[in-house]
């Protein structure tokens, strides 16, 4: 079982980055329009398939699709139970949710569902990456699986808090943060390297680039960068910034959440060395973001409370 390390030291802003700044720059340009779901219930995860559909899960058990580029959203099935927070679809008919704390399967679009290997009823954080699916569950262990959701492998991370957000290149790379420590895996989980943080911080979005670096985002604004030795540098982004999820491509990275309970965006151009905020506004009385993900095109699409949906082309 891998021991706790001592608490590295948090570097100033820049530290660790030559010539870059780790902080809030002014805000973008970038218009965000808010596309129709056809529903109030919070959304709070949202995935890109093979085949280039978006799908985004609902607090009540809603599963949403679009297949024309985020343009257009239709309910098109119902997960086995209430609140999903993850989703993966294999671009054809396989369907895997985390749902109610339980991870389910459908070979049929979402028309009946079966449970999967994985039992249990305090699952959480279903993402992909590279054709690994991972989740967590309530004994801070991570979950894989690399065929579709069938057989499920739970990893010890030598953790014993609760893991918020899980994350993986599909090349070794895994990570997951808690509220007192981020867990690192470069072997698919066979090891883990468990990283304090200097001050107890809920990391609540996640995400691992194809290099190995990693980018988790939380409470207060705060955003942990990990580089590809296992370096982390930490930064205070804003007061009262609250960062849900974070994802990128390439060198770029968004994050979103709420600030004062007004929605938030921040935008990285890279790799989270600077950030700017994004101006979004909802006249739907929308107060925060939860999940953001983007297509190939450099669509990029982020949803929230009162069935939210946001595009940036």
């Amino acid at each position: 079982m891998s021991q706790p390390e001592e608490t590295p030291k948090v570097e100033p802003p820049g530290a660790g980055y030559p010539g870059a700044m780790l902080g809030a720059l002014p805000s973008g340009s970038h218009a965000w329009r808010r596309v129709a779901s056809g529903t109030l219930e919070a959304l709070a995860s949202v995935e890109v398939d093979r085949a280039g559909r978006v799908w985004v899960g609902g607090a009540a058990g809603s599963l949403l699709r679009s297949e024309d580029g985020a343009r257009t959203f239709a309910r098109v099935a119902t997960a086995p139970r209430q609140g999903v927070s993850g989703l993966w679809s294999d671009g054809q008919r396989r369907l895997v949710v985390c749902a109610g704390g339980e991870i389910a399967a459908s070979d049929d679009d979402g028309a009946t569902w079966a449970p999967t290997s994985c039992r249990g009823k305090y699952n959480d954080n279903l993402r992909e990456r590279g054709g690994v699916l991972m989740a967590t569950n309530i004994r801070s262990r991570v979950l894989t699986s690399t065929d579709g959701g069938v057989r499920w492998k739970s990893l010890d991370t030598g953790w014993r808090r609760y893991l918020y957000s899980v994350a993986g290149n599909g090349a070794g790379t895994l990570c997951a943060g808690s509220d007192e420590a981020v867990v690192l895996s470069r072997d698919g989980g066979a090891s883990w390297r468990v990283v304090r943080l200097r001050h107890r911080q809920y990391m609540r979005g996640a995400h691992a680039l194809p290099s190995g670096e990693v980018v988790l985002v939380g409470d207060e604004g705060k955003v942990h960068l990990g580089d590809a030795s296992g370096r982390f540098t930490a930064a205070h982004l804003e007061k009262r910034l609250c960062l849900y999820s974070v994802w990128g491509a390439g060198n770029t990275l968004f994050a979103v959440g709420h600030q004062d309970y007004a929605l938030a965006i921040r935008h990285s151009g890279d790799r989270g060395l600077t950030w700017r905020a994004e101006p979004v506004d909802d006249d739907a009385g929308a107060r925060q973001l939860l999940a953001v993900n983007g297509l190939p095109d450099g669509t990029v699409v982020a949803v929230g409370d009162r069935g939210g949906i946001w595009v940036r082309r």
